[in-house]
């Protein structure tokens, strides 16, 4: 993957339980919540995919499919979603180290039609 191709901004969100200050999200009854934050902003490779590049248990017919490269960050892991431009991307299966270089992480990620962040 060529780095000039990284032409796509994203946001990485995960889900935390408590702010900066360690303090926990609460809703209005008192009760602690978790709040989807974002982890990061990275530039980003995002190409459709075809469902048969996919693993054959993940099949919708409903499902758009992407692949994302980004450049190696180990934080990342298949529990968090991506933000790009506000369609949320769900990470299939852990991102993968590509080529085992720890430059590139290649991430599937499937996109149900009408799902976005609010």
């Amino acid at each position: 993957m060529v780095i000039n191709r990284l032409n796509k901004k994203v946001i990485f969100m995960q889900l935390r339980d408590r702010d900066e200050n360690g303090m926990p999200y609460e809703n209005e009854l008192g009760n602690n919540i978790q709040k989807l934050m974002p982890y990061k902003t990275a530039w980003a490779s995002v190409e459709p995919t075809k469902p048969d590049e996919i693993i054959e248990a993940e099949k919708k017919s409903n499902m758009l499919y992407y692949t994302v490269f980004v450049r190696y960050d180990s934080n990342i892991t298949s529990s968090m979603l991506i933000n790009y431009k506000g369609e949320k991307l769900e990470i299939i299966g852990p991102p993968m180290n590509n080529r085992e270089e720890n430059e590139m992480l290649k991430i599937y990620c499937k996109y149900k039609a009408g799902d976005k962040f609010e």
